[in-house]
């Protein structure tokens, strides 16, 4: 039986009780193992946090459990999918704080805890103040939060004194007068002015003592530092399905289902067809990904958007054979096509690959080639290669383009069954001609550097080229190239150099199988350039393209592996 959700969590309790390390569950430990609904609310002391995250990830190695998703709030929060299909949630922090003011330390609260059925759990002063804390971040008390609150309030009032201790500690004053009150409070449906009362305490209560300013200050710098790296780095996930067919209603399931990850409360679904352009949608979508929601957005075969920052973005399309294919920005990582008429079921799988993919863990980046001619299964290549890297750790970072690398929020894919626009082959002559085209050639050798070393700085991973500059001496015409051979091979010396360069040579009668696009002549004439063209790379690996593109991958896939070993 797969690993689930209570075998993932026992492995974590057991791993803390053998540590000795102080810990307790916050609150909703009385269907921990079995609520999957449900949050796991942890404390632990500030110090103990690297060893607590470290036994998270060897229970995670040993269920087989996989990390989707990490962020840092006023807690730490990661989010787990285990081998049976079940999302799990666990919020872990080391103080109790409303905003930047501080509530309860974590050190008086693992003093105070108590040992229900084999867990560590917070006592019932201090679970119920962290009730109302929760209360207080929504300006509503749930009818769970209620029910909970008023099963609490009796073993409170059992221990009067010391819960009184406790509720002056976390609000001062007005925790007294909020203990009188709890349980009038709670057979209330209007709490009027009491989240009002609630801001008050916390803030007077700061200024009033020295030692919480200290730590109000404190809150507030390492806040802004978390900010800002939210802004460079939002935890959301933008999601576009290029689809004709995909409905509203596929969008709000798809919504629901990744709920666990991405809450309905804090995600947004982008009704319109047309490409996101408008500042203020923009904006709304920069909100909902900095608060770590999820981006729906049905683009029915437009580009996505482009967003105000860099973040996680997955393009979702059907392919012709009624499947679906998704590739992941700005990572170039690409899945197997999934056949199937559930679109709703592919794309929510298509989207827990994406969230689970490992890290990438490849010291440097390979830049790659892959040259032969139209029809000779460069793409068909390349797109098997992407493949098999979200497979194949520690490379999972991919990035492809066609003659010239672009910016990775633009990164392209080899889709299956994609149309390319027709090749240009304008036939150019004369001085003006070879001034034009010479110009262009400087230029493509700019954006060539432009695109490899800063475009792609601190990229990890293999980034692989379609022909490349190659393309002037395979297909003068059409990159509208009219001068010599000599003077590109010249220039290439200048270009950025590729680590390794896959010759794919294919026979001319299956080139002319495949495709039509050249003629007997031209394949001839191609098939001469690409024999005798001199190429500047650390290796050459030639191919026989008549083999099956799985094949190809797997073979491309070993030379790029010993390349990567040999640094």
């Amino acid at each position: 039986m797969s690993a689930g959700r209570a075998e993932f969590l026992r492995a974590v309790i057991r791993k803390l009780d053998a540590s000795g390390i102080s810990w307790c569950c916050l609150r909703n430990h009385r269907d921990l193992f079995e609520n999957s609904r449900s949050d796991v609310d942890l404390m632990v002391l500030p110090e103990d946090i690297p060893l607590f995250e470290t036994f998270l990830d060897e229970a995670c190695g040993e269920t087989g459990t996989r990390l989707a998703q990490e962020a840092a709030y006023l807690n730490f929060s990661r989010t787990y999918l285990t081998p049976a299909g079940e999302w799990v949630r666990i919020d872990y922090e080391a103080e109790v704080r409303w905003g930047v003011f501080p509530v309860l330390p974590a050190r008086g609260v693992l003093l105070r805890r108590i040992r229900v059925d084999g867990l560590w759990v917070a006592s019932p002063a201090d679970e119920a103040v962290v009730l109302w804390i929760a209360a207080l971040f929504r300006h509503s008390l749930s009818d769970r939060y209620r029910t909970r609150l008023t099963q609490l309030d009796a073993q409170v009032r059992g221990s009067f004194s010391n819960a009184a201790g406790i509720y002056w500690q976390a609000f001062g004053h007005f925790g007294k007068r909020l203990l009188e009150r709890q349980r009038d409070l709670l057979e209330t449906a209007d709490l009027g002015t009491l989240w009002g009362d609630f801001k008050v305490a916390l803030v007077l209560r700061v200024f009033r003592h020295f030692s919480l300013a200290g730590q109000f200050l404190l809150y507030f710098q390492y806040d802004m530092v978390r900010a800002v790296r939210r802004v460079f780095n939002p935890r959301g996930l933008y999601f576009s399905i290029e689809s004709p067919t995909w409905s509203r209603a596929d969008s709000i399931e798809l919504l629901w289902r990744l709920d666990r990850v991405f809450p309905v409360a804090k995600s947004l679904l982008q009704p319109e067809v047309s490409q996101v352009t408008s500042w203020g949608q923009k904006i709304r979508i920069g909100r909902t990904l900095f608060k770590g929601g999820l981006v729906l957005h049905p683009t029915a075969g437009s580009p996505s958007a482009a967003l105000l920052f860099r973040s996680r973005r997955i393009r979702v399309r059907d392919t012709s054979g009624g499947g679906w294919i998704g590739a992941l920005l700005p990572g170039g990582w690409m899945t197997q096509p999934r056949q199937g008429k559930d679109s709703v079921e592919t794309c929510y799988q298509l989207a827990c690959d994406a969230l689970t993919m490992p890290a990438p863990k490849v010291a440097r980046r390979l830049f790659c080639v892959v040259l032969g001619l139209d029809g000779s299964g460069k793409t068909t290549l390349a797109r098997h290669l992407a493949q098999r890297m979200a497979l194949a750790a520690p490379f999972p970072a991919f990035r492809y383009f066609h003659f010239l690398p672009t910016s990775p929020e633009r990164t392209e894919f080899p889709w299956p069954g994609q149309t390319l626009e027709p090749k240009r082959r304008m036939a150019l002559s004369g001085t003006d001609g070879f001034l034009f085209s010479l110009a262009r050639l400087l230029r493509n050798l700019v954006r060539a550097w432009w695109g490899i070393h800063i475009l792609n700085r601190g990229f990890r991973g293999v980034i692989l080229g379609d022909r490349y500059l190659y393309n002037y001496l395979m297909d003068p015409a059409s990159v509208r190239y009219f001068g010599p051979a000599s003077l590109v091979t010249r220039i290439l010396l200048l270009a950025p150099r590729p680590d390794l360069i896959f010759v794919l040579e294919t026979p001319p009668e299956v080139i002319l199988q495949r495709k039509q696009e050249l003629s007997p002549e031209e394949i001839r004439i191609q098939t001469a350039r690409l024999k005798n063209m001199p190429l500047v790379a650390g290796r050459v690996v030639r191919l026989d393209g008549a083999l099956p593109a799985e094949n190809l991958a797997d073979q491309c896939l070993r030379e790029i592996r010993a390349e990567l070993e040999k640094n």
